[in-house]
This record gives structure tokens, C-alpha cells and sequence, in this order.
């Protein structure tokens, strides 16, 4: 899934008054569509998502050092879940 969208398609004309903010935020790379460039503002911001976007916002990045570090505390979050480093970095220390 690519989750890294500099254009955000919002579903419905009730969203034009925050198109603007939203895009901006797109083209910083903060908040980011769906594998079809869909934003779903009506969806409740998931756990993931959120850690995401907060290590975004902080310019929290996975390096290949940290990573070897870190084991993640989570049974329920494999290595292939798409927010799977986020979550290392916002749950534990390194």
C-alpha cells in the first residue's frame, strides 16, 4: 500500500473548506491517502495512523541502526504491518 500521496482525493464536495489544509499537509508528507490516492476523513484515525503521522510531524525516522536495536513489544504488530517501524519508534526507546 502506498501511503505516501501528494495529492489527497477528498469523496465529497463537504470537504472542500479543508481541501486546502489537507493537500497542504499531503505535500509535507503528514497525512496521506489511501492506495487510491481516497482520503477518508468520516474514518476513525486508527492507532497506526496516528503513530504515523505524530513521528511525521516530529520527523521521527527508522534508520537501519536504530532498527537493529529494537524488538518490537507488540504480538499483534508483525514486520509486515505498514506502520510496523512507526510504531518501534513511538514505543520504545532507543
Amino acid at each position: 500500500m502506498n501511503r505516501w500521496t501528494a495529492k489527497i482525493n477528498l469523496p465529497i464536495a463537504r470537504f472542500d473548506w479543508c481541501k486546502k489544509y489537507i493537500n497542504a499537509l499531503a505535500e509535507k508528507g503528514i497525512v496521506t491517502g489511501y492506495e487510491n490516492d481516497e482520503f477518508l476523513p468520516d474514518n476513525k484515525l486508527t492507532r497506526s495512523e496516528a503513530v504515523a503521522i505524530i513521528n511525521r510531524i516530529t520527523d521521527r525516522k527508522m534508520t537501519t541502526e536504530i532498527l537493529e536495536k529494537l524488538t518490537c513489544p507488540f504480538s499483534d504488530v508483525s514486520e509486515t504491518h505498514w506502520a510496523y517501524n512507526d510504531i518501534l519508534l513511538a514505543a520504545c526507546e532507543y
